[in-house]
């Protein structure tokens, strides 16, 4: 299995802003990025363990996967969503917080096995860094929206 890491530190002055919690609401919430190449759709309603997203790349002959929320784990600030079909023979991407005081680190892994060599080679050409790009726009979309909502 295959892992890519990213993660984002930033200040807050006000401690009444719960990054875990934003971060769980996702597309659904006021700070995530518009125009991105990638569209998330919470299929089940409610945000908890069992929700199921389809995750589809906004471009003709795109790829579309879906995942579903495995484990929500507000005390330690964890998430962890599996990949349950597409291009992904399996894998998952987690999210850690560290909500310190003043300090906020957010980790986000992303754990993979890709289904056959045409998945391989698309994911190596197209679509890994544009799963890099989006990630790292969605972390530092919440990070502008935490820092001005201080």
């Amino acid at each position: 299995m295959e892992t890519l890491k990213q993660d984002i530190s930033f200040s807050i002055k006000k401690h009444d802003i719960d990054v875990f919690e934003q971060l769980l609401q996702g597309s659904e919430s006021q700070w995530w990025p518009e125009r991105m190449m990638m569209k998330f759709t919470n299929l089940t309603g409610d945000i908890k363990e069992g929700t199921l997203y389809l995750q589809k790349a906004k471009f003709p002959l795109g790829p579309s996967w879906h995942k579903r929320n495995d484990i929500i784990d507000r005390e330690k600030r964890y998430l962890r969503r599996t990949f349950l079909d597409g291009m992904f023979e399996g894998g998952y991407e987690e999210f850690f917080v560290e909500q310190n005081q003043n300090q906020v680190n957010i980790v986000y892994h992303f754990c993979y096995e890709l289904k056959g060599r045409c998945s391989r080679i698309i994911w190596d050409l197209v679509y890994k860094q544009l799963h890099l790009m989006n990630v790292q726009r969605v972390l530092n979309a919440l990070k502008q929206y935490c820092e001005a909502n201080q």
